[in-house]
């Protein structure tokens, strides 16, 4: 598995760009995010079986991450744990948790020290943020960071309602 991760740079005209920024937005993703995961979902015939069973499994779990997210925000209201909440949804729904175990290399949930696992749960974490217009609570401009264990995440960022409110 190749954890490697590439940076480019695209030159679109204004009106592509403009359409895929709705479409993120309409989605509940950053732009790099929904535009990386577009473009991956375009080639996974073209991948190993390998890569190309973790990276599927990848896309699915952020996109359920981001449907729980916004359902939960729905029905309950914004809650600043809304990540971990999340993360506790993976982790208890066996083929979500299946799924997660595939993007993250076929290992333990628990897990330390796995680099695509990091990745992976940062990924989700920006998602959930962006999806729900959400902003991270911060203490002196730095973001907060709130201690778990028996979780598939070893901190998350509290979030709170972004100025211009919940993307849901």
């Amino acid at each position: 598995m190749n954890n490697s991760l590439t940076q480019i740079t695209l030159r679109m005209q204004t009106a592509v760009h403009q359409a895929l920024a709705r479409k993120a937005q309409k989605k509940g993703q950053e732009l790099a995010d929904y535009v990386t995961d577009e473009l991956a979902r375009l080639v996974l015939d073209e991948l190993d079986h390998d890569e190309r069973e973790r990276l599927d499994a990848e896309l699915e779990v952020k996109d359920a991450a981001i449907e729980f997210a916004k359902d939960q925000t729905k029905q309950n209201g914004f809650a600043p744990d809304i990540t971990l909440q999340v993360f506790r949804h993976i982790r208890q729904k066996d083929a979500l948790r299946e799924c997660y175990s595939r993007a993250i290399g076929n290992r333990p949930g628990n897990d330390r020290g796995n680099w695509t696992k990091a990745r992976i749960n940062r990924a989700i974490g920006a998602s959930v943020k962006a999806a729900l217009g959400a902003a991270s609570q911060t203490l002196g401009g730095d973001p907060l960071k709130v201690q778990v264990t028996g979780e598939f995440i070893r901190s998350y960022t509290p979030l709170e309602p972004g100025k211009k409110g919940a993307n849901v």
